[in-house]
């Protein structure tokens, strides 16, 4: 990995076991031109996140780990993962939350390169609950 990522996925997590390993690999799938980093913020939960997190960070070092020793609440564990990005654009995904497109970061940066006046983009979304209704 290079040493500055053009982007940093932040991935503040508690709780999130059941989907985690979809989220991990959704962006570990993305196909880019650039270097990216993962940086997951963990808020000490107690459902087995930490130890999914611990075995994705030994196998792919762009993955770096905040594992929080209290629980401080969503927004300071969210901040706290925003503050390790070193990427130019930076990119939040929740913990149960996973992309569809193995391209969402290269078509996002894309277009952010060819319009240097435009400081965010978005996407649509598809929300399904865990019976699988959308």
């Amino acid at each position: 990995m290079c040493d500055v990522p053009k982007v940093s996925v932040v991935i503040p997590v508690y709780n999130t076991a059941p989907y985690l390993r979809q989220c991990l690999d959704s962006v570990l799938a993305q196909k880019t031109d650039f270097e990216f980093e993962i940086l997951v913020s963990e808020d000490c939960g107690s459902d087995g996140t930490r130890r999914i997190l611990e075995e994705y960070a030994a196998r792919d070092s762009r993955i770096r780990l905040n594992l929080r020793p209290e629980n401080v609440g969503i927004s300071r564990n969210w901040f706290e993962g925003l503050r390790m990005a070193r990427g130019q654009f930076v990119c939040t995904l929740e913990g149960d939350d996973w992309w569809l497109d193995d391209h969402k970061l290269q078509k996002q940066v894309d277009f952010l390169r060819s319009h240097p006046d435009y400081a965010a983009v978005s996407h649509t979304i598809l929300q399904t609950d865990d019976a699988g209704n959308t």
